[in-house]
């Protein structure tokens, strides 16, 4: 309400890449110094560390007390964040692409799906990856599922923004005009979702048309992080050092 910083939680040694709400008040943040920290942010401290042999980006909570992660190798590891016990690596998954995952989604029907390089994935936990096939021409930056109709929306280098039917792996539609990079994507509502690029802007999307609602432009420089609050308002930050409250 009054715009006042409370606490800089630091500990990470280089630029951090990504960041997820775990179960309770906890949070999970990604950096490009090989770590995963778990953050308490009620008693405000570091509770963990994760560390890998590469940088890790994409992150999903599988339970309360697993994570998931993907590293620039294209590797996916699931590690154990319970207790006070050290944590330790469970599981190690090699994609087939084997080219960096910055996203990772797990599908109403408890399949995980992860970008790999220009491909995504379809993954099973105990089996290793299951299925998968090219889905843009550059790196994929993010995934963001869909329930109704169990379909997936892939953004990309490629400036490009595809919906797939994930019952057979096809393409729906296409949404083109970003002109670089698509870094993330949101569901703004039921309808309509919102993208971020490097392009210094946010665009709004109708999901079922694929027609462009509106957009909206940054001061400078590339836009990622975004989110939506309680109201409706849409929140975004990017190389502009800026935050930015839209309604």
């Amino acid at each position: 309400s009054t715009g006042k910083l409370i606490k800089t939680l630091e500990g990470h040694t280089d630029r951090v890449w990504n960041m997820i709400k775990l179960e309770g008040s906890r949070i999970a943040s990604a950096s490009y110094d090989k770590t995963v920290r778990i953050w308490n942010i009620l008693q405000l401290k570091c509770e963990r560390i994760i560390n890998d042999q590469h940088q890790m980006y994409g992150m999903l909570p599988v339970s309360k007390s697993l994570l998931l992660t993907g590293n620039w190798s294209g590797r996916l590891k699931l590690w154990d964040i319970s207790g006070n016990n050290p944590t330790t690596c469970i599981k190690s998954i090699q994609t087939y692409s084997g080219y960096e995952i910055f996203a990772i989604i797990v599908t109403k029907l408890n399949q995980f799906v992860c970008s790999s390089g220009y491909n995504i994935e379809i993954i099973d936990l105990d089996k290793g990856p299951l299925k998968h096939f090219k889905a843009h021409t550059m790196i994929i930056r993010d995934l963001l599922y869909i329930e109704s109709g169990n379909r997936l929306l892939s953004s990309s280098a490629d400036m490009n923004i595809i919906l797939w039917n994930l019952d057979n792996l096809q393409p729906i539609r296409t949404f083109t005009g970003h002109k670089s990079w698509v870094d993330k994507l949101i569901l703004y509502d039921d309808k309509t979702f919102a993208s971020s690029s490097s392009d210094s802007s946010i665009k709004i999307w109708e999901l079922e048309t694929g027609k462009l609602a509106r957009t909206l432009s940054h001061e400078k420089g590339w836009v990622k992080p975004m989110c939506i609050l309680k109201d409706g308002t849409l929140v975004s930050s990017g190389e502009s050092h800026k935050i930015y409250f839209w309604k």
